[in-house]
């Protein structure tokens, strides 16, 4: 959608502006473009007041600023008291342009994961915008924002939070049409501190919904359901676990295809669709490219929302098939008899079981190599959650565990004979020519963001093409 000079600043310190076009928006100074507009953001490593000249000299044809400037610019600047929150207002003074239907999802692990899924879905009839990656923080969502062209149907915008007052901040500026929350766990918990703030923080999203909207929840997590209904009495809800919700999907298994197989029920749009073997017309049984209870989890959101948006089963079977993974989640490569899963992305303990029980499934009678990561931003629970997380992971009889990072130390005294700490990068090397010797296995990486686990699957992969 088109912005100008005027459009900005008018909004921001309500006075005129020259009319004209903005070209983008921008916050880092190294993809400034000619014709941008540049908020000078503040981080804790980083200030863009110090990039003003550079932008302007890349074209950059309007500055808002945070800080008096002892200078007259060339080009016209805007005073603002918060810059990122003034990027928010011209994002939420372009979403109040839109006519496209705005669909949020968000929830501890899955975020990420269900919006390339209902993207795949709706762009094979509509058109669809959606965050970048997972760029779903306060700057992501309006830069998402700022790339729209005015005319799609529909926006599915993924919004991450880690300390509260978060999701109000990007509640503010997205205003759903529709809202998924489709799970909580410990994640964050430096600042969010416990479940319980976790499911207010995360529901407080309900309160920004927008007229006649629909907000659909998972009813597997009683703490969820509570706030949700507490804010959103006409809330919907799908589970995994009642037979009873509006809508219900349990994971049965995997057929001989790899596929996961999965009972639906209670959706007569779909029940109905297909004629289920059984002669039961409220239950269907149907197949979908991944495997494990928590692929069931995101399915189900899936189903939820499609009934709501009337999307035909066969579509959404379809647009399932498409998905690409994002990288560096829960990505499978093969590499002659080994299967290789990247899912080094990041991690909490939400993420961090669901992965690992879905790695056990696919890996089957064959060995298991982790290589895991701490967690962090845990807080006070951290300690906690990786002595959980160690008595978890010895009872899926791994072949071979490595951890790496701090968090796991302390617990040491917990760990099998299969189990050893890693220092840094040698130490797994120095592994890999025994691992080499297995005919065929599995190898699983994950970690919190800071650990960078790719680097080992980088020196597995290195090994390989140098053998």
């Amino acid at each position: 959608m088109q912005l100008s000079q005027h459009d900005i600043s008018m909004l921001l310190a309500h006075k005129t502006g020259k009319n004209i076009a903005i070209s983008g928006i921008a916050t880092d100074s190294r993809s400034v473009a000619k014709g941008n507009a540049f908020f000078c953001l503040k981080g804790d490593n980083f200030d863009g007041h110090d990039f003003i000249e550079q932008v302007i000299e890349q074209g950059a044809s309007l500055v808002v600023v945070s800080q008096e400037l002892e200078e007259e610019l060339s080009v016209p600047s805007i005073f603002v008291p918060d810059t990122l929150v003034a990027l928010g207002q011209v994002a939420e003074f372009l979403r109040d342009k839109t006519s496209a239907t705005v669909i949020a999802i968000t929830g501890t692990a899955g975020k990420t994961t269900i919006k390339e899924m209902l993207a795949s879905i709706l762009e094979q009839d509509f058109s669809v915008l959606k965050n970048h990656k997972n760029f779903n923080n306060q700057i992501g969502v309006p830069q998402t924002i700022f790339t729209s062209t005015g005319s799609e149907d529909f926006w599915i915008l993924e919004l991450g939070i880690s300390k509260p007052n978060d999701m109000h901040e990007l509640a503010c500026v997205v205003k759903p049409d529709i809202v998924l929350i489709h799970n909580i766990g410990s994640a964050h918990l430096l600042h969010l501190k416990d479940i319980e703030n976790i499911a207010h923080e995360k529901t407080t999203l309900l309160s920004y919904i927008a007229p006649n909207g629909k907000a659909f929840i998972n009813e597997d997590y009683p703490l969820l359901k509570k706030n949700a209904e507490d804010k959103f009495p006409s809330v919907s809800f799908f589970s995994n676990k009642n037979a009873n919700s509006a809508c219900f999907l349990d994971y049965l298994g995997v057929n001989n295809a790899g596929e996961g197989i999965y009972l639906l029920k209670n959706i007569s749009q779909y029940t109905s669709e297909l004629s289920p073997e059984n002669g039961k017309k409220d239950e269907i049984e149907i197949c979908l490219p991944l495997i494990g209870a928590s692929s069931a989890e995101n399915y189900a959101a899936i189903f939820a929302i499609c009934n709501f948006l009337k999307i035909p089963l066969k579509q959404i079977i379809s647009g399932l098939q498409k998905v690409q993974n994002t990288p560096q989640r829960f990505q499978i490569t093969r590499e002659n008899s080994w299967t290789i899963i990247d899912d080094t992305y990041n991690a909490n303990p939400l993420s961090m079981k669901a992965s690992l029980l879905n790695v056990k499934e696919i890996s089957k009678n064959e060995p298991l190599i982790l290589l895991l990561g701490a967690m962090n931003e845990l807080g006070v629970n951290s300690s906690a959650e990786h002595k959980n997380m160690i008595t978890f992971v010895n009872n899926l009889n791994a072949h071979k565990i490595y951890y790496y990072g701090k968090h796991w130390v302390e617990h040491k005294h917990l760990f099998q004979d299969n189990a050893q700490i890693m220092k840094d990068e040698k130490d797994f090397s120095r592994s890999i020519p025994l691992l080499k010797k297995l005919p065929s296995a599995t190898l699983f990486a994950k970690g919190s963001r800071s650990y960078k686990m790719e680097r080992f699957l980088q020196l597995w992969h290195n090994n390989t093409r140098n053998a």
